[in-house]
C-alpha cells in the first residue's frame, strides 16, 4: 500500500465516521435504462415520503435516456438529478444499482445490487455474460463487483441458489443477502372491469373480446425469436378472435431499433404492418411501464423471461413457450414456471394449449399460487418492508463502516423471521403436481 493510498485510506475512514453519525440517510440509484427503473421506482416514491431520508439519481454514461426522461416518468424526481461525475465524488451511504455499472464511488458506500427482473434462475444454462467467463445469474455477476457489498434476493429458495453459488459471499462477514421480496409488484393488481373497458377502447380493441397478452424474453430461444411471427398467427386465427397485447423485452426491441438484430428488426416491422391491418392487434414495444397492459389481460403467453411473474401475480392463466434446447439454470425455478401454466414448444402446440385454456381456465390456479408462495417473498409489502429496513440500518458507509456490524444483525434478523413458505422446494412436489396435469400437456411437442 502507497502513502497516498494510505492517506486517502484514512481520509475516508474520518468521512465515514463524519457522515454515518450526522445529517439524513444518503442514497443514490443509478439508472441505465426505464426497464431498470421500473425496479427502483417504488422504493424511490416510498422513501422519498420519509424526512430521515435524502436521496437523487444519476445516469450511466452510456444510458439512452436524457434525466428529463426519468422524471417524466417520476415527477417526485425533479430537482434530484445528480451527473455522473459529480455523483461519484458525493458522499452516499446507499448506493442502488440494477445493471453493471461503469461508476466509481471516491467515498465509501454500501453498494446494493437490485435484480433488473424479478426472477433469479431463469437464464438459459448454456449462456454467458461478458467475455470474463459463465456465470449463473446476471445478479451474481454483479454481486462479484468490488464496491458491491449487499444484495437483493426475492425468496428464501433464492437464498439457497445464491448460498449455493457464492458460499464465500454468503459466509462473509463483509456481505449481505437481504431477502426482500420485489417492490415492483406489490402494485399489480387487475383492472377494474370499467377502466379495461376503457383502455381497451383507447387502443382501438374491442372490450366484449377475451384479451390476450403476448411477452417475451429477448434471448434467440425466447417466443418471439423462437417462433416468430407463428406466434402472432396462431393467435389471430384462433377461433376465440382475441385481442392481441404485444409487448416484449425492451433489449429486444432495442436491438431491433439499432440494428444489432436481424430477426428482431424483421419482426418488428412485421409487427407494425399488421397493427396497421389488423384491428385485433396492438404492438407497444419499450414500455416503461408494462403493468398498465398486463393488466388488462384474460391469458398471458409467455416465455422463461421474469414477466412470467408478473403474469403470475395479475393471477390469469399463463401459457408457456418452452424451447426445446433451452435449460433453466435453476431447476426448481423451472419446475416454478412448468407447474404454472400450459407448456407448448411449437405453433401447433400453442393451438392446443389455446384450446384447453379456453375451456378450463382455472386448470392451473393452484399450480399458480404454489409457484407464487417459491418465488416470491413480502407479497405485497415488500417496498415498505425495505424502505424500513434502510431506515432501520441506518446511515452506513459500507463494511468498513462503524455501524456495519449492527445492521448486518437488523438483516440477519429480518431474514430470520421471514415466515417459512408451505413448500420451500419444488422438487419434492413437482413430479406429482406435473402428473395431476399430465392431460393437460397432450399438445406439447416433446422437448
Amino acid at each position: 500500500m502507497t502513502l497516498r493510498t494510505r492517506f486517502l485510506d484514512v481520509l475516508r475512514r474520518l468521512d465515514a465516521l463524519i457522515a454515518d453519525h450526522s445529517g439524513p440517510v444518503r442514497l443514490l440509484f443509478i439508472v441505465r435504462d426505464l426497464r431498470g427503473f421500473a425496479i427502483v421506482r417504488p422504493i424511490i416514491e416510498e422513501a422519498c415520503a420519509r424526512p430521515r431520508i435524502s436521496l437523487a439519481f444519476t445516469l450511466e454514461s452510456d444510458s439512452p435516456l436524457r434525466h428529463a426522461d426519468v422524471i417524466a416518468e417520476c415527477r417526485v424526481l425533479e430537482g434530484r438529478f445528480v451527473p455522473a461525475r459529480r455523483a461519484e465524488f458525493a458522499k452516499w451511504h446507499y448506493v442502488f444499482l440494477t445493471e453493471v455499472t461503469g461508476l466509481r464511488m471516491r467515498r465509501w458506500a454500501t453498494h446494493f445490487v437490485l435484480h433488473h427482473g424479478q426472477i433469479w434462475g431463469n437464464v438459459d444454462r448454456a449462456a454467458t455474460f461478458g467475455p470474463e467467463g459463465k456465470f449463473p445469474d446476471y445478479t451474481l455477476k454483479m454481486s462479484r463487483q468490488y464496491q458491491v457489498s449487499m444484495r437483493q434476493v426475492v425468496s428464501r429458495c433464492e437464498f439457497d441458489y445464491f448460498a449455493r453459488h457464492a458460499p464465500d459471499l454468503v459466509g462473509s462477514p463483509n456481505y449481505r443477502a437481504v431477502i426482500m421480496g420485489v417492490p415492483k409488484l406489490d402494485r399489480y393488481r387487475r383492472a377494474t372491469t370499467d377502466r379495461r373497458n376503457a383502455l381497451l377502447q383507447d387502443l382501438g380493441l374491442d372490450p366484449r373480446r377475451r384479451t390476450v397478452v403476448v411477452t417475451s424474453h429477448w434471448i434467440d430461444k425466447g417466443l418471439f425469436l423462437g417462433l416468430g411471427w407463428g406466434v402472432f398467427a396462431s393467435l389471430l386465427r384462433h377461433e376465440a378472435e382475441f385481442n392481441v397485447i404485444v409487448l416484449g423485452h425492451e433489449k429486444l426491441w432495442r436491438d431491433a431499433e439499432s440494428g444489432l438484430n436481424s430477426a428482431a428488426r424483421a419482426l418488428r416491422d412485421k409487427l407494425r404492418a399488421a397493427q396497421r391491418q389488423a384491428d385485433r392487434l396492438v404492438f407497444l414495444p419499450c414500455m416503461a411501464d408494462q403493468l398498465t397492459y398486463l393488466a388488462l389481460a384474460d391469458l398471458f403467453v409467455c416465455d422463461n423471461s421474469s414477466a412470467f411473474v408478473e403474469c403470475l401475480v395479475l393471477d390469469r392463466p399463463v401459457l408457456l413457450f418452452e424451447h426445446p434446447e433451452f435449460e433453466f439454470e435453476d431447476p426448481n425455478v423451472g419446475h416454478a414456471y412448468r407447474m404454472a401454466g400450459a407448456r407448448f414448444s411449437d405453433c401447433e402446440g400453442l393451438a392446443g394449449a389455446l384450446d384447453d385454456t379456453v375451456r378450463n381456465p382455472d386448470s392451473y390456479a393452484q399450480g399458480r399460487r404454489d409457484a407464487i408462495a417459491i418465488l416470491l417473498a413480502r407479497v405485497g409489502h415488500s417496498t415498505r418492508f425495505f424502505v424500513d429496513l434502510v431506515e432501520s440500518m441506518g446511515r452506513l458507509s459500507g463494511p468498513r463502516s462503524s455501524r456495519w456490524r449492527c445492521a448486518c444483525k437488523v438483516i440477519d434478523q429480518a431474514n430470520a423471521d421471514l415466515p417459512v413458505p408451505h413448500q420451500q422446494s419444488l422438487t419434492g412436489s413437482v413430479a406429482e403436481h406435473e402428473h395431476e396435469h399430465e392431460h393437460e400437456h397432450e399438445h406439447d411437442a416433446p422437448a
